[in-house]
């Protein structure tokens, strides 16, 4: 008896490892359970932006880069925010910028700077919010500005003079300077002395390539104007120079 339990335990273990033979398979109805598959959309602002310029490690950047990331495919997204330090561990108590979306506009996934420092090593991130939702931050990268030679000397003003009084038959002034060696454009900025508020208000700026420009405004007679011209390449934006005149009747 004891022999035939034992032998009926070794056919049970084989029928159980080997499986059923292809006869009993043969003659066994199938039967087929189809399950939906249900994917949940991911949540809002699920995924970290995409860092692509200026490139992890990178040397002798230009003072003024071009930061550029990809947000994704992602919807609802209310502010970006760029920051950028001096050590890799510094969010969220220590930058050198920190701009949002919603006050800085950010064209094209991407925001320009003013000079950074000379010889000096920067860390970025980027990351997004939507509505109350923050998303996962970008990478840290990391990259070295380049040296004091990327920076230009200030221009040589030339006219209207410092100090000049142009009269009416002297309108429309043209501002000329001595052109700067290297630059490959200049910032022209006019400004007006505000006599109610005592300050210089800024009311005209533009991006020109040669070493002069046409004031294409009218200006108000007796009133004091600053212009200010200041060199550029794609590597700094160099000092200024400024001069005064004042419009007479």
């Amino acid at each position: 008896m004891r022999a035939f339990k034992a032998f009926v335990a070794c056919l049970l273990t084989l029928v159980l490892v080997l499986g059923p033979s292809v006869a009993a398979v043969a003659n066994t109805p199938e039967y087929f359970v189809y399950l939906p598959l249900i994917l949940a959309p991911p949540g809002p602002c699920s995924t970290a932006p995409t860092l692509i310029s200026p490139t992890d490690g990178s040397s002798s950047q230009s003072l003024i880069p071009t930061f550029k990331w990809e947000n994704g495919d992602v919807t609802g997204v209310t502010e970006v925010t760029l920051f950028v330090s001096l050590h890799e561990d510094d969010y969220p108590d220590h930058w050198e910028y920190q701009v949002t979306s919603y006050n800085s506009y950010f064209e094209e996934e991407q925001y320009d700077v003013d000079n950074l420092s000379t010889d000096t090593t920067y860390y970025w991130q980027v990351f997004m919010k939507c509505g109350e939702v923050e998303s996962p931050h970008s990478e840290v990268w990391s990259f070295t500005t380049g040296s004091d030679e990327l920076i230009l000397p200030a221009p040589t003003l030339l006219s209207p003079a410092d100090g000049a009084e142009i009269w009416s038959d002297e309108l429309p002034i043209t501002l000329t300077w001595e052109p700067v060696v290297g630059a490959t454009k200049y910032k022209v900025i006019l400004s007006r002395w505000d006599l109610e508020t005592g300050t210089w208000l800024l009311i005209y700026s533009r991006i020109v390539t040669e070493p002069q420009y046409l004031i294409p405004i009218s200006l108000f007679d007796n009133t004091t104007y600053r212009w200010t011209v200041q060199p550029m390449n794609d590597s700094a934006i160099s000092p200024s120079s400024s001069f005064i005149f004042k419009t007479m009747y």
